[in-house]
């Protein structure tokens, strides 16, 4: 028999359902799916569901009968005043983006300096907390991808690749300009980013995760520290 795990983590973006499965004695093991449907099989190895979803309500409608369904516990995590030691900054907390919200929950456990965690997905993302635990703020941006497609979609004469990236730091051909352009401006967030950090602290981490980091990462020479699963280490604290 399949020892069962404490969680199911589903991470739910903008263009595909991320899932892991957590246990304390286990290193996360994280997957894709398509749809809802491909996650009847392993709701049998779990003790309950932990969902964080930007939008997709219909999904996670799907995701909570299929719960429902296996007498599974089933819950939806929010952004909130505060939590783990992080005082969110937003007016309304809830309105703060959960991925974003986790993300710096996660970050609070990894340093207790000052930190700024950038998600470079879907959206590129950007929020600065200080060493007391305090939100200061943070950034939204066009990730990577959506950058080169919005490029592509709304300029008549200017190509460019619909998958992979060019690893050229100046392009000498249009292709090549756009994916160079593209990568360049995601590594100015993460410039831009240090240099707040460097202007109001004197020490600090810059923690980065979400598809593209690595590709944004390796274009500079900063000291930074990657976590690819942030979002879900975030999501074991609810486990």
């Amino acid at each position: 028999m399949s020892v069962p795990y404490e969680a199911l983590l589903l991470d739910i973006g903008n263009s595909r359902i991320k899932y892991a499965l957590y246990s304390k004695e286990i290193p996360l093991s994280v997957n894709w799916a398509k749809d809802a449907d491909e996650l009847v099989s392993v709701m049998g190895r779990i003790n309950k569901v932990l969902i964080a979803a930007v939008g997709q309500s219909r999904l996670v409608e799907q995701v909570e009968a299929l719960a429902k369904g296996k007498a599974k516990q089933c819950l939806r995590l929010e952004s909130s005043e505060q939590a783990f030691g992080v005082m969110n900054a937003y007016d309304d907390p809830r309105k703060l983006g959960i991925d974003r919200w986790l993300a710096m929950l996660a970050g609070r456990q990894i340093t207790k300096n000052n930190f700024a965690v950038l998600d470079f997905g879907t959206a590129a993302t950007c929020d600065f907390v200080d060493a007391s635990g305090r939100h200061l703020g943070g950034w939204i941006a066009p990730g990577l991808t959506l950058m080169r497609r919005s490029l592509l979609q709304n300029t008549e004469k200017v190509s460019g690749r619909a998958s992979d990236w060019a690893e050229e730091i100046v392009g000498k051909n249009t292709l090549d300009a756009v994916d160079a352009g593209c990568q360049a401006q995601g590594v100015g967030l993460l410039l831009q980013a240090e240099a707040y950090l460097r202007q109001n602290f004197s020490s600090y981490d810059i923690l980065l995760c979400g598809g593209d980091h690595q590709r944004i990462a390796k274009r500079t020479n900063l000291t930074v520290k990657s976590y690819p699963e942030l979002v879900f280490l975030g999501m074991t604290l609810f486990a």
